[in-house]
């Protein structure tokens, strides 16, 4: 809901808020769009146009509009830039640069593929032989946090690790995880939930030390 009202308020409303659904064209739909992706990027471009779609959509299905006029081929699509990868001596110094309390996040992450949401929902009773994906936390605008399953089940997976990943992580659970089964196993510099902006200030001065500053 936040990234729809965002898209909405950003991308759609300033075009068509006064529009009336009668009187929205394709060719309006093509022209509003083509602005959107020059003043935005292509990829939010084409999640307001998948919002905006869906919008009409039901409007023709409560009949309040006559045709959809989002007919724009490939107007949804994403295409994404390619990821770079990094060897693992690239992990390794990131690990070694950041502080102490992420360096077995950094490399979970680096040799287990896990992403943001999983690392930081992480619970002690996840980390074992294998680390078990069961949850992942999302933080809001307002700072509220909320956990919940993967978007998908193959999301829920166990992932095997090499030894200087279950090292570090054993490491860790001694030093900066509570002893409850359920306590977080990644934690702020005050042991509360750590918090996405907190582990990107780290983040960052990691990887401009080790010469990566955008990746």
């Amino acid at each position: 809901m936040e990234l729809y009202r965002d898209l909405l308020d950003r991308l759609i409303l300033p075009t068509f808020d006064q529009a009336r659904l009668s009187t929205i064209r394709t060719e309006h739909v093509r022209a509003w769009l083509g602005t959107a992706a020059t003043a935005t990027s292509p990829g939010q471009a084409a999640k307001a146009y998948r919002l905006l779609r869906t919008i009409l959509t039901t409007a023709v299905e409560d009949e309040r509009l006559a045709l959809n006029p989002c007919k724009i081929r490939g107007g949804g699509v994403e295409r994404a830039a390619e990821r770079p990868f990094v060897d693992a001596e690239v992990v390794l110094d990131l690990a070694g640069a950041i502080e102490k309390r992420y360096r077995a996040l950094v490399l979970l992450a680096g040799f287990g593929g896990l992403r943001l949401g999983e690392l930081l929902a992480l619970r002690r009773s996840d980390v074992g032989a294998v680390v078990r994906v069961e949850v992942q936390a999302v933080e809001l605008r307002t700072g509220d946090r909320i956990v919940s399953a993967p978007k998908t089940d193959p999301g829920r997976r166990a992932v095997h690790l090499p030894a200087v990943v279950t090292m570090a992580l054993e490491t860790h659970l001694l030093g900066y995880t509570g002893a409850r089964p359920d306590a977080l196993v990644f934690t702020g510099p005050l042991s509360e939930a750590l918090r996405r902006a907190t582990l990107y200030k780290a983040w960052d001065e990691a990887r401009r030390a080790v010469r990566w500053p955008t990746l």
